[in-house]
């Protein structure tokens, strides 16, 4: 299987291809989260950074799969060992995402960190409508990946920080 590939923008990865409406259904509502997070913040609006990818070879695999897929970004002191993968995150859209109600991305985390919620690998999941807020935090690092991993709901499902 191919290693995922770089992208300039955020990826998301399609790993089920049981629905294609319902992917696209998803995919338009992460681009809309980029709009209404600009209105939330009085901006005028944000350009979508996401990359969509939809390759049936990805078709099935799991978030560890996926994640042996992702390039090690290996550095010693201010030296780089390796080229990046140039994301902290990835948003899979897998079977999960495509039969619950609510639609739930899941989030997998790519820096290499030992804490409890920043670990390589640590995935939680999060609204479609959630993903700007997130993508645009990390992006410029105004927050982490455990910001939000540890402001789940009881469902391990991230709705926002106002509940």
């Amino acid at each position: 299987m191919k290693i995922i590939p770089q992208t300039p923008h955020m990826p998301v990865l399609r790993t089920d291809f049981s629905d294609d409406a319902m992917w696209q259904t998803v995919c338009d509502a992460m681009a809309k989260s980029y709009h209404e997070f600009a209105l939330e913040i009085g901006e005028e609006d944000f350009d979508v950074t996401l990359a969509f990818i939809s390759d049936p070879e990805y078709s099935g695999i799991t978030p560890e799969q996926v994640l042996a897929l992702i390039p090690l970004y290996a550095k010693r002191t201010f030296i780089v060992l390796s080229e990046s993968f140039g994301h902290s995150c990835i948003f899979i859209v897998d079977h999960t995402t495509i039969i619950k109600p609510e639609h739930p991305v899941l989030a997998m985390n790519l820096e290499a960190d030992e804490g409890v919620y920043t670990k390589r690998g640590y995935t939680f999941r999060l609204l479609p409508s959630e993903v700007a807020a997130m993508e645009i935090n990390l992006t410029v690092l105004n927050m982490g990946f455990r910001d939000f991993s540890k402001s789940v709901d009881e469902d391990g499902i991230f709705r926002g920080f106002q509940h």
